[in-house]
């Protein structure tokens, strides 16, 4: 995939590659400090600790307390669903390297 895409960003200007992988790393920082907010730091805890956590919470919680249910399945159904945007942030982290690999190779090519 990235042998398709390399040769198109080495006929882009240096500065057109500095000026996307400005924008790129900045996105990825942007979605990573927004998944933050709202999960929390799954890339250092992981998903299975919260979800063995909610399940067992559920498993204590009175019926009359059925708010604190209905909290608990929205993180179970987050976490599952942040796995989709840290999936988004490897492929930033894919495009930020090849990015990086273009400017290195314009740059050698330069000397």
């Amino acid at each position: 995939m990235d042998g398709m895409f390399f040769p198109l960003l080495k006929e882009l200007t240096t500065e057109e590659l500095q000026l996307g992988l400005l924008e790129i790393k900045n996105e990825r920082e942007f979605l990573e400090k927004r998944m933050n907010l709202l999960i929390g730091p799954i890339d250092k805890l992981g998903i299975l600790p919260g979800i063995v956590a909610t399940i067992t919470a559920l498993t204590k919680i009175p019926e009359n307390y059925n708010w604190i249910s209905a909290i608990a399945y929205g993180y179970m159904v987050l976490s599952f669903l942040s796995l989709f945007f840290y999936q988004l942030v490897m492929r930033y982290e894919r495009m930020i390297a090849l990015t990086e690999l273009a400017l290195e190779s314009k740059s050698s090519s330069a000397i």
